[in-house]
């Protein structure tokens, strides 16, 4: 493995069962983590029976609790020092996204805080090329960086008690895709008919990390058009290219 290319910051307990191992800053930090969670799948450490991977750490489950007696800074780094970065093949996918009201509950008052015109603030969102960094925290949830520096402001203080499927949100520097109705503490701008779950497919995530997306903007009328063709078994989803690395 090349010299610094992830480096080890710490493990700690993640309760009985677990461990989370975090790592310092380096490039294609979260590259190479992904490349280890995928090692510690093909390859797994005894009753080791799941691996989370997040963009900066990543969990380790295990089926009994964790022995903490075993010298995990040696086993791991011996994971780590093993490890081939290798070329990363990457979808470019474009989601269609409507941000007119009734699809986009805090659009209005992001545009008031942000200082933007609800067209400035749709062309601001659907330029960028965004990289999908990781996945959670809910299945399908999809965390992308790039949002336009514009659109970079905390998360809700009070969080909404539910939110839609589909639901394209900012907060912080990232853009966050909903899969699945939750409550969330994100600003909602806009709603997605393109579904980002399909649990008779494998892997069932629409966009897996290190993918791409962009994003089009579409009125009302497409999108109850496009929601009505999955709901009858159709593909409105759009992948319109690969990458391979970054």
């Amino acid at each position: 493995m090349p010299m610094n290319a992830l480096l080890l910051k710490q493990i700690i307990p993640n309760g009985d069962c677990a461990l989370l191992l975090r790592f310092k800053a380096s490039a294609n930090r979260s590259r190479w983590i992904q490349t280890l969670a995928t090692d510690f799948i093909e390859k797994p450490l005894k009753d080791l029976i799941n691996v989370i991977p997040a963009s900066d750490n990543l969990v380790l489950v295990f089926k009994q609790t964790v022995n903490h007696y075993l010298d995990w800074q040696t086993v791991i780094q011996q994971r780590i020092d093993q490890l081939q970065l290798s070329d990363v093949e990457s979808t470019v996918h474009e989601i269609l996204v409507c941000y007119e009201a009734q699809y986009a509950p805090d659009l209005n008052q992001v545009c008031e805080q942000v200082g933007l015109s609800r067209e400035a603030l749709i062309a601001a969102h659907t330029q960028p090329l965004y990289d999908a960094v990781m996945l959670g925290f809910l299945p399908g949830f999809t965390y992308l960086k790039g949002n336009d520096k514009r659109l970079c402001l905390p998360r809700k203080n009070t969080p909404a008690v539910r939110v839609s499927a589909g639901s394209v949100a900012v907060a912080n520097d990232q853009t966050g895709l909903y899969a699945l109705s939750s409550p969330g503490g994100w600003h909602v701008i806009g709603r997605s008919p393109t579904p980002l779950l399909n649990w008779h497919k494998t892997p069932a995530n629409l966009i897996k990390p290190h993918d791409r997306v962009r994003f089009k903007s579409i009125d009302a009328a497409a999108f109850m058009r496009i929601a009505q063709s999955n709901n009858s078994g159709n593909c409105c989803g759009k992948s319109i290219g690969k990458n391979h690395g970054d």
